[in-house]
């Protein structure tokens, strides 16, 4: 959508989703050619409280981000309301995408653009490794799914 300045907001320190998820916003950006900024990472802690406290650290940076991925929905939301409250406008201002796709998301102002997980299919494989660790004693350690992109209002292209 034509932004180049996108910040993170990431959850607590140490997380394994929220490592995961670093990763792979360094290696979006390097793909489309755009630095890695560390000032555009910013902690959060998974809820509204800290998305809102993240994201008014990301609009006091000297050039904000004009998008914002959030660990997850509940940080997303709390960040729109950061945005609000500065006075600016999701998706105007700043663009917003969640991660989880929880119920809520379709109802936040504005609704949520978000990555959907495949829930069903994550717990089938959950109890595939339970029942593979207590029937042989080995499980496998991790494994990944792909997530789907669910278009809504809190995003819009960069205007020139």
């Amino acid at each position: 959508m034509g932004h180049s300045r996108i910040g993170y907001i990431a959850a607590e320190r140490g997380k394994r989703t929220n490592v995961d998820r670093l990763e792979a916003y360094k290696r979006v950006l390097q793909a489309k050619g755009s630095a890695f900024e560390p000032d555009l990472v910013v902690q959060g802690d998974g809820y509204a409280g800290g998305g809102k406290a993240a994201m008014r650290k990301l609009l006091a940076l000297p050039s904000p981000p004009t998008a914002v991925f959030c660990y997850n929905d509940l940080t997303a939301i709390g960040a729109a309301q950061a945005v609000r409250e500065a006075g600016l406008r999701v998706p105007d201002d700043v663009s917003l995408v969640g991660f989880d796709d929880i119920e809520l998301a379709a109802f936040a102002h504005p609704p949520l653009t978000t990555i959907r997980q495949p829930a069903r299919e994550l717990g089938r494989r959950a109890m595939g490794m339970v029942l593979a660790l207590v029937e042989n004693g080995r499980g496998v350690t991790s494994t990944m799914l792909e997530g789907e992109l669910v278009v809504r209002e809190s995003c819009r292209p960069l205007e020139a």
